[in-house]
């Protein structure tokens, strides 16, 4: 099979970009043709006020999006297209591209962007917010939802406003992938058809971890740093947890109103690690006595969570968005109220003082991130949501319409 993947990569990459370059990578393993077409958003730190103003008008439809992505399908001819994030260089114009085209149409869904301006479903005081779900972006103007800013909230607004009302989400899209439950809820509220939409969950590559069945007095907190992630109710739960030491791995914008935080408030057992990636980020996991996931934003998946449970280390998430689907409560995690400083520290503290608990949840934990997780279970499901998809399709391969 060949296949078209598409994505406009964040200043900051995270869990879409690993998805993308995993999916791909594991595609050419498993002797398909993978075809990358990506723009980055690093490109916006070297335009100039002409190109700004472009940028603009071309979140609404990308020409250059169009061209590039005709010539590649006239040059490849692609059986499949598969699709990230299009927002904000691509634009919703690949969707169009690809129709005209005749190619078939796959959308893994990574947040709310479809229904809201900011893909958070946050506003800008933190606070959850849906008032966008149903269409109405005027919400989102008033509020600055995009970047804390009045311009290019109403492009973004604009745009979604636009392509709903023309039903591209729905008409040009051939399926659309959830990573939860949860998220697939969402949509299906905010009027997509819920037939058009498969829950998939993400892989990790299980087969490259391995997991331990013994740990330390320590826990560990994994994942961006930004204000959305609850680490400030974190941080207020560990000054009370005065001999149990928490590493944090990771960086974000918030980084230095954390350390600030430490100091002030005198927590003495709370390391700031920075960004790990490679071998040492599963050696520091495997080897804590839990990990915490604290969020307070309706997260669509948790990469962090389900790394945690390949190393055999149990969970106390937040029971919020997509993350309550990856843990079993008292199997390989525990679940407290989002934001509840109380519940969050009943939780610790019960993991801190059973710790023979947490040896039979290592081994569960390990068994669920091979039996749901594995890059050879992410392999089958992509592979049936792709024939199923061909096999029922007016389209043949290589984006010849059936007389």
């Amino acid at each position: 099979m060949k296949i078209l993947i598409c994505h406009n990569f964040y200043q900051s990459r995270g869990g879409e970009a690993q998805t993308v370059f995993r999916d791909k990578e594991l595609l050419e393993k498993k002797g398909h043709s993978v075809i990358l077409f990506s723009r980055d958003n690093e490109e916006i730190n070297n335009y100039g006020l002409i190109q700004k103003i472009k940028l603009f008008f071309g979140i609404f439809f990308s020409f250059k999006t169009w061209k590039k992505i005709k010539r590649i399908i006239e040059r490849q001819r692609p059986d499949i297209a598969h699709v990230h994030n299009v927002f904000p260089l691509i634009s919703p114009s690949i969707y169009c591209a690809l129709k005209k085209m005749n190619v078939l149409v796959v959308q893994t869904v990574h947040n709310y962007r479809f229904l809201c301006s900011n893909g958070l479903f946050l506003n800008n005081d933190g606070k959850i917010c849906e008032r966008c779900k149903n269409g109405n972006v005027f919400n989102a103007v008033i509020r600055k939802c995009y970047r804390n800013s009045y311009l290019q909230t109403s492009g973004m607004a604009a745009t979604l406003y636009l392509y709903r009302k023309l039903r591209t989400f729905t008409n040009k899209i051939d399926v659309l992938i959830a990573p939860s439950n949860f998220l697939r809820k969402k949509l299906i509220e905010g009027g997509i058809p819920k037939e058009k939409i498969v829950v998939k969950a993400h892989f990790i590559k299980c087969e490259e971890i391995k997991p331990s069945y013994e740990f330390d007095n320590y826990a560990v907190y994994m994942g961006r740093l930004s204000p959305e992630k609850g680490l400030f109710t974190l941080l207020r739960v560990w000054k009370e947890l005065p001999n149990f030491t928490l590493m944090i791995m990771g960086d974000g914008p918030i980084r230095n109103e954390l350390e600030n935080f430490v100091i002030e408030e005198e927590i003495a057992n709370v390391e700031f690690l920075g960004f790990i990636k490679g071998p040492k980020r599963f050696e520091i996991l495997k080897k804590a006595m839990f990990m915490v996931f604290p969020s307070e934003w309706y997260e669509s998946f948790g990469y962090a969570i389900i790394e945690s449970l390949a190393c055999g280390t149990p969970v106390i998430a937040s029971r919020i968005g997509g993350l309550e689907e990856l843990i079993e409560e008292g199997k390989n995690g525990l679940l407290f109220e989002p934001g509840n400083i109380e519940d969050l520290r009943k939780k610790i503290l019960y993991f801190i003082e059973n710790p023979k608990l947490i040896i039979d949840m290592r081994r569960y934990a390990r068994e669920i991130a091979e039996k749901k997780y594995s890059s050879e279970v992410g392999y089958k499901n992509l592979m049936q949501i792709h024939n199923r998809l061909l096999s029922a399709s007016e389209f043949k391969p290589h984006g010849k319409r059936v007389k």
